[in-house]
């Protein structure tokens, strides 16, 4: 529930930066597991179904296959201690998640989880590192005060 209200909140924020820019904007946010898919959509309703030129689609990975989107957000869901990945350590479908973006690509979960075990998934926390590209969320006050409100409703 914690990554659905940082969703939330990034997606709002693209919103409020979108707002009035007269240009069209796409936003895929994609999880490996159904469940997830489902709160989020519960989370985001049908705020930006109505608005013309920002579209949301919430999928799962094999939903998005054939898709693209301009910005592209990852739902991974996991945390865990031992780096266990799930569903998404197929390569397929972890290819798949990864090639629907036009634009940019976030990609929100516990770095610590995928960075235990050799995979693409373990190259991908080190990439962003090392490009200066992966954030905690501590150090955003909006996606703190998401996570701090999220835990006091879970």
């Amino acid at each position: 529930m914690v990554e659905v209200a940082v969703l939330e909140r990034l997606v709002q924020t693209l919103f409020k930066a979108w707002k009035g820019s007269r240009k069209r904007l796409s936003i895929g946010i994609i999880s490996p597991y159904a469940s997830q898919v489902v709160a989020i959509q519960e989370k985001l309703g049908r705020k930006y179904e109505k608005t013309d030129g920002f579209a949301v689609k919430v999928k799962s990975v094999d939903g998005f296959q054939g898709g693209e989107e301009d910005i592209i957000i990852i739902s991974t869901v996991r945390s865990n201690s031992s780096g266990a990945i799930g569903f998404v350590s197929n390569y397929q479908r972890t290819n798949v998640a990864l090639t629907r973006v036009r634009h940019c690509l976030r990609i929100l979960g516990d770095g610590t989880t995928p960075a235990k075990r050799e995979s693409v998934w373990q190259g991908l926390v080190r990439d962003a590192e090392v490009r200066h590209c992966f954030f905690n969320s501590d150090g955003d006050r909006e996606l703190a005060k998401a996570i701090l409100d999220a835990n006091k409703d879970f």
